[in-house]
């Protein structure tokens, strides 16, 4: 008889578990749908700031490139031999958006495999040698004022990111 409760009970506790687990996921999905609903929302909002998708094929040049929550950017690279100012990307790498400030050159703003960055700005007159978002994490909010270096800029895990801006009337190129 207690071996027929003991087995009911660890049955119970394997559904609890298991209904425990898929609804803490469920919960984690929309909270993560309802804030990049929200800080699409915030971004449309801005003056200037409004942008539905901003995509540019292989070899195009684009000064602003952006696109909104949720999407991808991997088709804004420069083949080799085209010249771009914003976007300078070596052979074989990947960048959805390697930006350097006006007058500065970066030849290597590399992302390493299965690395992603959306986003990697400097402020005007400073040079960032990675601005890189760990394996499985991505950033919502990369504000970087002007005359601020960043080594690394890392993000908790969970977050998303679309674009990393300034706040208004902060240069950055």
């Amino acid at each position: 008889m207690q071996s027929v409760e003991s087995q009911w009970e660890r049955r119970w506790k394997s559904a609890e578990s298991l209904w425990e687990r898929q609804i803490k996921s469920a919960e984690s999905q929309w909270e993560r749908q309802w804030k990049s609903a929200e800080s699409l929302w915030e971004r449309q909002m801005q003056v200037g700031e409004a942008m539905e998708e901003c995509r540019v094929p292989v070899g195009e040049a684009n000064a602003e490139c952006r696109v909104p929550v949720g999407e991808a950017l991997d088709e804004c690279r420069v083949p080799v031999g085209e010249a771009n100012e914003v976007c300078r990307v070596p052979v074989g790498e990947a960048n959805a958006e390697c930006r350097v400030p006006v007058g500065e050159a970066m030849e290597e703003c590399r992302v390493p495999v299965g690395e992603a960055n959306e986003e990697c700005r400097v402020p005007v007159g400073e040079a960032m040698e990675e601005c890189r978002v760990p394996v499985g994490e991505a950033n919502e909010e990369c504000r970087v004022p002007v005359g601020v270096a960043m080594e690394e800029f890392r993000v908790p895990e969970g977050e998303a990111n679309a674009g990393c801006r300034v706040p208004v009337g902060e240069a950055m190129e």
